[in-house]
Parts: structure tokens; sequence; C-alpha cells
């Protein structure tokens, strides 16, 4: 099975008896949303809460269908920036060794 034929997990959640029915994938998008017309006749209170409470469970159905040892996004962007600003610093020490390098051989050359 190649690579492309794989398809990513996809979560889903319902709420208020059914009427709301949300499906999410990966990093965390709502792909489609469901809503029954009966929901317009629940208080706004009520609808937000229901809409919420789909959205949640359908992400904790990802959660649940990822397979195990998945990465954390949070970690793992924190340690990019971390490696970012550690390249970044070795790389301006290392332009600065060419530099001083340059220099030292422009002196002995008599320049």
């Amino acid at each position: 099975m190649s690579a492309a034929s794989v398809e990513s997990p996809v979560g889903s959640g319902a709420a208020a008896d059914g009427l709301i029915a949300v499906r999410v994938a990966l990093p965390g998008r709502v792909v489609d949303m469901d809503l029954d017309p009966a929901v317009l006749r629940l208080p706004v209170a009520v609808l937000a809460e229901s809409l919420t409470s789909a959205v949640n469970d359908a992400l904790a159905d990802l959660q649940a269908r990822l397979p195990s040892g998945s990465v954390d996004l949070d970690v793992l962007g924190s340690r990019l920036h971390t490696i970012q600003r550690e390249t970044a610093r070795q790389f301006s020490a290392f332009t600065e060794s060419l530099v001083d390098a340059q220099a030292a051989l422009a002196r002995r050359a008599g320049r």
C-alpha cells in the first residue's frame, strides 16, 4: 500500500440528540458539520454548548484513532524552534570564524 493511498484518520462527534454531527481531521480541523434544521429552534446558549460538545467529542475521537506514540505537535514545534535558534547561533559563529580566517590570510599576504 502506498503512502498516498493511506487515509488520514477522521474523528466524529455528535450532540443535541444527533441533530449536530461533526467530523474532524488532522491537525484538528473541522472537515464537515451537519446541522439538522431543528437546531434553529434551540436557544442560542444550548446551540453553542451543543456545537462545542460535538466538536470536542470529534477531536477526542480523532485522538483515540491516532496510533500510540503519535507526535505532540506543540512539543515538536518547541523543539524545532530551539533547533532553529541554536543553528542560527552556530552559523553566526561559523561565519565569524571564516571572516577571521580570511582576514588572517589577507594579513599574511600583505594586503
